[in-house]
């Protein structure tokens, strides 16, 4: 009897551990989830909503410079910070009249005034302007679907705009970052230029889960020929 009883001890060890266990995996599995589902809904939040949209024409910066990597304008009311991930690419838009298509969310400071960052999405200004409409080919889960446009103004636009306006499309026509189906969890946007380069974004990249990381993905101001590319969209 004391060995049987020995065995049953040890089983109850090894039980108790297994329901530890389990309850270890169910917890961290819920904290993944809640964590998904709130970068979906910021993501939702951040390319949906026109209020975080930045568009200017023709403007200049101010002359306060604080870093070399930063260009600082007055966008109606909002005082915008911009961001780059080079000084080199600051220094080609100093002084000089710029276009700014990004997205910006409002700094979370109490500061007079309403402060704003934003990462590249930078042009210089061209007084031509002429609307083309960019072809967007949609695989989703595998299937393709029928073609999508969206349409630029201007001879160079950033890779930051057209991704902007695919995701709002996205957005609107396949509810990409829906949170109580969750029918789509991976995708990319794919710029497919014409001179052999791609410029890939990852439609669930979440950063460190506030807006400014996830805006980062654009700090490298890219600029592409708006007649030299079309986009390949994959969601699934």
């Amino acid at each position: 009897m004391r060995y049987n009883c020995r065995y049953s001890h040890i089983d109850k060890k090894i039980y108790s551990m297994i329901i530890c266990l389990s309850f270890l995996l169910y917890s961290n599995v819920v904290q993944a989830n809640s964590y998904n589902t709130t970068n979906r809904h910021n993501l939702e939040s951040l390319y949906k909503h026109d209020s975080n949209l930045i568009e200017a024409d023709s403007i200049k910066n101010s002359p306060d410079i604080v870093t070399s990597h930063m260009l600082k304008y007055s966008v109606k009311d909002k005082n915008l910070s911009v961001f780059f991930e080079k000084d080199w690419i600051s220094q080609e838009f100093k002084d000089k009249e710029v276009d700014i298509y990004a997205l910006s969310a409002q700094e979370a400071c109490e500061c007079p005034g309403k402060r704003y960052e934003a990462f590249g999405g930078i042009t210089l200004t061209n007084s031509e302007k002429k609307e083309i409409k960019v072809p967007i080919n949609v695989w989703d889960k595998s299937k393709q679907q029928p073609p999508m446009f969206i349409t630029v103004n201007k001879p160079k636009v950033t890779a930051q705009e057209v991704d902007i306006k695919v995701r709002k499309l996205l957005i609107k026509k396949y509810d990409i970052y829906n949170n109580r189906e969750q029918k789509y969890s991976k995708g990319t946007v794919t710029l497919d230029l014409n001179s052999g380069k791609d410029i890939v974004f990852d439609l669930y990249y979440f950063g460190n889960g506030d807006f400014n990381s996830m805006l980062k993905i654009y700090s490298n101001n890219e600029r592409i020929d708006s007649t030299q590319f079309h986009v390949d969209v994959s969601i699934s």
